[in-house]
């Protein structure tokens, strides 16, 4: 469903950027905001869920679909995943979701989170039976490709493009990284950063930039299909290095 990049720019400052591949009517128009569980997301319309998600604790979510390979679906499923993404802040930590959130009859996903409170940056993973939990490096760059869409093969080359474009961009403001998650590519419209299959029943219908900077939590939301932008800023806690 997804393409994601993590980038650090300097000691407390980073950008997460999130392309979701779907269908153009699965594209909310704008960011929702829950004030009751103090959330900002853009709200699926269909199950109303969402695949990135920020809380005014300085936490955040971003789901992708499927865990480590390509999986074969077996619905009806318990519960969306959609839904799951903002289960997770019912929690009191991340890994207290990781350990004890029920995901029997969920179908595999991958979850990057950053929990504020711990200073960590997580990837998890549900493969329909296995739970799987890495702590990465804050520091280093990250980049993840739904695994339903892109085989091994095509990961390789999008982290590629990813390591030469940094190498050739000295990233300072989020905004630069919509040029990657916009460009990247060799013209295959199948496989590129932005892609469009069967004749635009699937495609990029959004890109969501999520910033820490000091005490600001931001996140961009750019609609692609309504052509619609809107941004939200949480102040939250200062991070520690």
């Amino acid at each position: 469903m997804c393409t994601v990049t993590f980038v650090p720019i300097q000691d407390n400052h980073y950008v997460l950027t999130s392309n979701r591949d779907e269908s153009p009517l699965r594209s909310p128009e704008k960011l929702h905001e829950n004030s009751d569980r103090n959330l900002i997301y853009p709200r699926e319309p269909l199950a109303g869920g969402t695949w990135i998600c920020i809380s005014q604790t300085g936490t955040w979510v971003c789901l992708l679909n499927g865990a480590f390979v390509k999986h074969v679906r077996k619905a009806p499923y318990r519960r969306s995943r959609g839904l799951v993404v903002l289960d997770f802040f019912e929690y009191t930590s991340a890994v207290q979701f990781f350990d004890e959130y029920e995901l029997d009859n969920i179908e595999p996903f991958t979850i990057i989170a950053w929990d504020q409170q711990k200073q960590e940056l997580y990837d998890f993973r549900w493969d329909g039976e296995q739970r799987y939990l890495s702590i990465l490096d804050k520091k280093e760059t990250h980049i993840w490709s739904s695994c339903p869409l892109y085989p091994p093969e095509i990961q390789a080359k999008r982290k590629k493009w990813f390591t030469e474009f940094l190498a050739n961009h000295n990233i300072q403001q989020a905004e630069e990284m919509l040029d990657f998650h916009h460009n990247a590519g060799e013209g295959d419209p199948e496989n590129d950063l932005m892609i469009t299959r069967y004749g635009g029943k699937l495609r990029t219908v959004s890109t969501t930039i999520i910033e820490q900077k000091e005490s600001d939590l931001k996140i961009s939301y750019n609609d692609l299909i309504h052509e619609k932008n809107s941004t939200r800023v949480y102040q939250t806690p200062a991070q520690k290095n």
